[in-house]
């Protein structure tokens, strides 16, 4: 059954190849009102999302409108990701260019390592392929959930990997990233979905809500500064925006400065989705009070309080989940 998923998964990486350009974008819309009458779960989610973070400032009507754009921008994004290893280099790096570049190579030269926080904003699969091209001569460290069926995560992997990005297996996250910003390098966090058993809770568009803290744990560990970092899409271009650096002040207690670096960063988060409310996933129940269920996440938190921080990871690769 496994094969035959990666066999079929084939079968339409080569169909949406077959989409001309020009016509990819009215094909995504014709499928996303198909998606918007046929998915009433999701559209129901979306249209209680965006009235509760938008219902003051936007119209039922630009509601519907946003909610709509969600489905047609998120098929969009998915045929030009199993279109992309169509494109060279040379090409991705033609229509890619990035804003504030400066503020990584600052980071960089503290020698801290550096933390990446995203969203499920824009095309944010091309983020970490478009990102690396960007970012030239670093290499960022992903963190990625492995797939159940083996043949299609090997194949989803490579795409991911098609630049010089490189990503890791969330089940062994743990040591790479510690690893990682100890080496100066680079690590991206998703962290605008609802947060696990180490979340804390910040405001999000008016609402305390539990939020992944990760990152921010390990800044306020390591020294690691944290970018906020977006992939925003202008017609048929992308812009890698990296915004200004959140810096960790190690002399404060670490709960302290994680509950600081999560609200700054969710922010930051909240700032992108009002001024690109199509372009976040307003699919997921994002302001639920409880946490989820995540047992990775709590390695998180036993790791960067450990003493010896590097040393410990070892014997929590081997505990957790």
């Amino acid at each position: 059954m496994d094969y035959i998923q990666y066999l079929l998964l084939r079968a339409m990486v080569w169909a949406v190849g077959l989409i001309p350009a020009g016509a990819l974008r009215p094909v995504s819309q014709a499928a996303g009102t198909l998606m918007w009458h046929a998915d009433p779960w999701h559209r129901r989610t979306i249209v209680n999302n965006l009235e509760r973070a938008l219902g003051g400032e936007k119209s039922a009507e630009e509601r519907m409108r946003i909610g709509k754009a969600v489905f047609d921008n998120l098929i969009y994004n998915i045929c030009l990701f199993l279109r992309i290893g169509r494109y060279s280099f040379e090409q991705i790096q033609e229509m890619t260019e990035g804003e504030n570049l400066d503020y990584v190579d600052r980071v960089m030269e503290k020698g801290k390592g550096l933390i990446f926080v995203t969203a499920h904003f824009g095309n944010w699969e091309y983020l970490g392929i478009m990102g690396s091209i960007v970012l030239r001569r670093y290499r960022p460290v992903s963190i990625g959930r492995e797939l159940r069926n083996r043949y299609v995560d090997r194949y989803i992997h490579a795409l991911r990997e098609h630049t010089n990005n490189r990503l890791i297996a969330k089940k062994n996250a743990v040591f790479e990233i510690m690893r990682t910003l100890k080496g100066n390098g680079i690590v991206s966090f998703l962290a605008d979905q609802i947060g696990g058993n180490d979340s804390v809770m910040a405001d999000f568009f008016g609402v305390k809500v539990p939020t992944v803290s990760s990152p921010a744990y390990f800044a306020a560990r390591t020294g690691a500064p944290v970018v906020p970092t977006f992939i925003v899409q202008k017609g048929e271009r992308y812009t890698v925006v990296f915004e200004k650096p959140i810096a960790p002040d190690l002399s404060k207690p670490v709960d302290e400065e994680v509950s600081r670096i999560t609200q700054a960063y969710t922010a930051v988060i909240e700032r992108y989705v009002r001024a690109y409310p199509d372009q976040w996933f307003w699919m997921h129940k994002r302001w639920k009070s409880k946490r989820a269920k995540k047992k990775f996440s709590d390695s998180y938190r036993i790791a960067v309080h450990a003493p010896n921080w590097i040393g410990a990871c070892t014997e929590i690769g081997r505990a957790h989940v």
